[in-house]
């Protein structure tokens, strides 16, 4: 009888954690993310300030439990920026958020997107970067071209409008 009882009172347990556990995937709006799940490595052309450069990069975007985390390199001018950041789904804001640190910024960079169909689009809080002594926002388009495609345009506010700095095709594989 006791033997049954410990078994019982174990199993209530387990019962009890779970329960109380929260789900830990992925909510079926990071889920529509999805296509952006892999490596991918890709040319960006950069136009800043009237001058122009070309970069590659690779980044690679993995589930995390209820995030897509994503490593990234880029190689532009002699120089590597790195980042790393977690992308999930704000229920009360009804909106994605993103959180970026990169080496060219002291603190992380914060995101709120959008998704549209096969595109999504992130707009920054100001952050602080290495190049400029002011705050910047900026707005980062990815758009699904195909499973292994996809596009990507960053813009920069200037003067009060968005306008593009970098532009670039990454296949996956």
């Amino acid at each position: 009888m006791k033997r049954t009882l410990a078994l019982v009172a174990v199993a209530l347990t387990a019962i009890a954690a779970n329960a109380q556990m929260p789900d830990l995937k992925l909510s079926p709006q990071v889920e529509k993310l999805s296509w952006m799940l892999g490596k991918w490595s890709g040319n960006m052309k950069w136009t800043m300030e009237g001058t122009e450069m070309d970069s590659t990069m690779s980044f690679e975007n993995v589930v995390d439990g209820q995030f897509i985390r994503s490593t990234s390199l880029m190689d532009i001018m002699g120089m590597k920026m790195t980042e790393s950041g977690f992308t999930g789904w704000d229920e009360k804001a009804k909106a994605y958020k993103s959180w970026t640190f990169t080496n060219f910024g002291a603190a992380p960079r914060t995101e709120t997107g959008k998704l549209d169909g096969d595109t999504i689009v992130f707009t920054s809080d100001p952050w602080q970067t290495m190049m400029s002594p002011e705050p910047t926002v900026s707005r980062s388009t990815m758009k699904k071209v195909s499973d292994t495609e996809m596009k990507l345009v960053l813009e920069f506010q200037q003067n009060g409008k968005f306008e593009k700095v970098g532009e670039g095709t990454f296949k996956k594989g």
